[in-house]
């Protein structure tokens, strides 16, 4: 997702150590290589819909439950210990990142699950990022300035364009606008993860915050879990892709991201984020065959060009490293994830 809305701007934050010196705008290609595989998790939760009876509560706990021991095990083998407590005065922000976190899975795998992966992505990641920018002001304090009002407008705007639209995907019309709503809570549990993960960034590293939300986030959803009980896993296809979703567009992208932006550049970093809804939208309508009509076409645009008016903000662009997506470690959900 946009990395601008989601850095910190008071301290930097700890990241992924790295054996050696990163060349210099070598960390581009892993950010770029981390929002493509984040690109890839709503068509393989799709898939996973179509082909076992796992609703999206189930795959959402799957998701995080394999996620959280991966990223320990990373932790391990790069010689990091995360801390795995917090003090008093921290503990409610993070129940609220476990609560965010939690509410982004069942948001964005109903979003997926009932309009598709190319309506549920778009709208998800680029409504997040303007959110947050106009928040912050409000929340944290931060400046908002013309740039990031406009940007937002232009991409609420594409939204309305792309859900205006309803029986041209293939979907039934109360399914789109049951699942464009879904992706836009979605999108506001995303921008409540980062904004919390923004607060807390000054205290606590990246990889203490993705450990922690994410394991607070299968904490909430245990219960659930466990009184509906869980379906049976009908294949090694159904368990193989649960535990791709679990790994390789959560636990490995979140690496790569965490040690590219060591040197990625921030502006060009905003720009190359957008790898992940485009490697989404081409999944969804190559793969699944979902539809696009002209006018959810132009709204596509105008979102998209909402993300790069904000990836080209002045105060952004004066950053060089942060954190960014899902920032519970944010896009992602978010930390961001989502995802």
């Amino acid at each position: 997702m946009t990395l601008e809305t989601m850095r910190p701007k008071t301290m930097r934050p700890k990241t992924m150590p790295s054996p050696v010196a990163d060349p210099p705008h070598s960390g581009l290609w892993l950010v770029g290589l981390a929002a493509m595989l984040w690109g890839t998790g709503g068509a393989v939760a799709k898939q996973l819909f179509l082909i076992s009876a796992l609703d999206p509560m189930e795959v959402g706990f799957y998701r995080l439950a394999i996620a959280v021991p991966a990223l320990l095990l990373v932790g391990v083998l790069l010689r990091r210990r995360p801390r795995l407590w917090v003090g008093r005065a921290h503990v409610w922000p993070f129940v609220g990142l476990a609560l965010a976190t939690a509410l982004y899975q069942l948001a964005y795998y109903n979003a997926v699950d009932r309009a598709g992966v190319t309506i549920a992505t778009l709208i998800t990641i680029c409504v997040a990022p303007p959110l947050v920018a106009v928040s912050s002001g409000y929340v944290l304090t931060e400046a908002v300035g013309r740039r990031t009002v406009l940007a937002m407008g232009v991409t609420l705007g594409g939204t309305a364009l792309l859900i205006g639209w309803p029986g041209s995907s293939g979907l039934a019309a109360t399914g789109v606008v049951d699942g464009s709503l879904l992706a836009l809570c979605a999108a506001v549990s995303y921008a409540t993860m980062v904004l919390l993960s923004r607060r807390l960034a000054p205290h606590h590293d990246p990889y203490q915050l993705i450990i922690l939300g994410f394991g607070g986030g299968v904490a909430i959803l245990l219960p659930a879990f466990v009184i509906q009980g869980p379906t049976p896993l009908p294949s090694l296809e159904v368990t193989g892709l649960l535990l791709f979703l679990g790994t390789v567009p959560t636990a490995v992208a979140y690496v790569f991201f965490f040690i590219g932006m060591r040197s990625a550049p921030a502006a060009a970093s905003s720009v190359i984020s957008l790898l992940e809804p485009l490697v989404a939208t081409l999944l969804g309508l190559i793969v699944f065959h979902e539809k696009i009509s002209a006018v959810g076409s132009v709204g596509v645009f105008f979102m998209v060009a909402g993300l790069l008016i904000l990836g080209g903000n002045p105060s952004a662009r004066r950053g060089k490293r942060g954190v960014g997506r899902e920032e519970v470690g944010v896009q992602s959900p978010a930390g961001r994830d989502p995802e």
